[in-house]
């Protein structure tokens, strides 16, 4: 809630952090996610970010009006504050690759 809330006032929309292996399922609860459908691509700071073992870099992107952005197949009940959203027009990478 209030680092989500800070960054808002400073105008930030999207939040990096790495998440232990053993606690992704908080992360996920609280909208981060390894690969965002409306998120910037993480790729694009590996090269500056150290990496861990047993952790995996999450992101959570935020709604200018507050709230956090779950994607449509979030499959938990939302919480407050956060907005599903809609289906996806096209398959996100790694759906595509199950599918297969």
């Amino acid at each position: 809630g209030h680092l989500k809330e800070h960054a808002l006032s400073l105008g930030v929309l999207h939040l990096l952090t790495y998440a232990d292996d053993s606690a992704t399922g908080f992360f996920e609860r609280h909208g981060f996610d390894a690969s965002p459908a409306c998120g910037m691509d993480i790729n694009r700071f590996h090269w500056a970010i150290s990496h861990y073992i047993g952790s995996q870099l999450r992101q959570a992107v935020l709604d200018p009006d507050g709230a956090t952005l779950f994607a449509h197949e979030y499959p938990y009940p939302l919480p407050a504050g956060g907005r599903r959203l809609p289906p996806p027009t096209t398959p996100r990478p790694e759906a595509a690759l199950a599918a297969a």
